[in-house]
């Protein structure tokens, strides 16, 4: 294997379309204004129950969907349903300020299918051979850990 590393970036920067490529097709997503997935830091998963947050400039989510290792879909909260897209870039770039959030991220949909499509701190790796990791080294120059 040849030396691949990851190029810094900032990856709390979103563009209200992303694109990537399944099987050689390009496919589109929208940012789904109004919804942010949110991965809150360990200590405060074990102390409470996020079922709402409030962000630093005064945003309100609520959890619409409770996802594993302490993650979450939530919706914000307006007067006006979802709000408006740049209401919704502000909220979740006031969740990335708090000190108890690891991440937020703002959610996608796929407008053919319908899909949501969100962001978290996983990598999905499909060999095209049969074999598991350890028969690799393709974790090794990335730090993974099995």
């Amino acid at each position: 294997m040849g030396g691949y590393s990851a190029q810094s970036q900032d990856f709390k920067t979103f563009d209200a379309q992303e694109r990537y490529v399944v099987e050689g097709a390009s496919v589109v997503l929208t940012q789904k204004v109004g919804e942010a997935t949110v991965k809150l830091k360990s200590a405060v998963r074990a102390t409470q129950n996020a079922s709402a947050l409030n962000a630093a400039n005064g945003a309100n989510f609520s959890r619409t969907v409770e996802l594993p290792r302490g993650q979450g879909i939530y919706r914000l909260q307006t007067s006006a349903g979802a709000g408006t897209a740049t209401e919704s870039t502000a909220a979740v770039d006031s969740l990335n300020s708090d000190t108890n959030i690891q991440y937020a991220y703002p959610v996608y949909v796929n407008l053919n299918t319908g899909n949501r499509v969100f962001l978290n701190d996983e990598i999905v790796v499909r060999l095209e051979t049969p074999a598991t990791l350890r028969d690799t080294n393709l974790w090794l120059p990335l730090k993974l850990k099995l």
